[in-house]
């Protein structure tokens, strides 16, 4: 054990506690924080004017449903797009791939049932 040579040129081998405590990262992840600040987002920007125009009743009409469907991804487009030069004909566009889209609109439909009275 007398034998182990010291590091060479990297610093201590048993760093301070202090220097340890000062390089450690917070314990936050971003990604984690960013995504619940999109959630609530597309809470306010959903929940308000479509729980005052439609309830759960109308989920089950598959006429009522894409309706809906299309109005939240409308809204949800407008809003996240509102600081962004994109034209009203690339919104149009942006809205009916969205709606179309298989997973995107099962997810807004599983928040829609969680939504809606």
């Amino acid at each position: 054990m007398n034998e182990i040579k010291p590091t060479a040129g990297f610093g201590p081998a048993n760093p301070s506690a202090d220097s340890t405590a000062e390089a450690k990262p917070p314990n936050r992840d971003f990604s984690v924080i960013a995504g619940k600040e999109s959630a609530s987002s597309a809470e306010a920007a959903t929940t308000p004017s479509l729980a005052a125009k439609f309830s759960k009743v109308d989920l089950q009409d598959p006429a009522k449903l894409d309706h809906i469907v299309r109005s939240s991804v409308s809204e949800l487009v407008e809003e996240q797009t509102s600081s962004l030069p994109i034209s009203s004909a690339d919104k149009q566009a942006l809205t009916d791939f969205l709606a179309e889209d298989p997973l995107f609109r099962q997810q807004v439909e599983s928040y829609l049932r969680k939504a809606l009275p």
